[in-house]
């Protein structure tokens, strides 16, 4: 009997949650104010979030993109 595919994602962001949550308290404990630990991890978390993003989706090249047809073309 083989195992059934589940969905893990509550189980990953649960773990990544945890993740972040520990670097905010190693730079606070590093001497970082706790709000400055704070915004630092949110900002990185977006930004990579945000490449991660854009590079799933690819730009739409010259040669992928379609024409625009005018009234006068048609």
């Amino acid at each position: 009997m083989g195992r059934r595919r589940g969905n893990h994602r509550p189980r990953i962001a649960l773990w990544t949650l945890v993740l972040l949550a520990d670097i905010i308290l190693l730079m606070v404990s590093a001497g970082l104010s706790g709000p400055a630990a704070l915004v630092a991890v949110v900002a990185v978390t977006a930004t990579g979030v945000a490449a991660w993003r854009l590079a799933r989706h690819p730009a739409l090249s010259r040669a992928d993109a379609v024409p625009v047809v005018t009234r006068r073309q048609a």
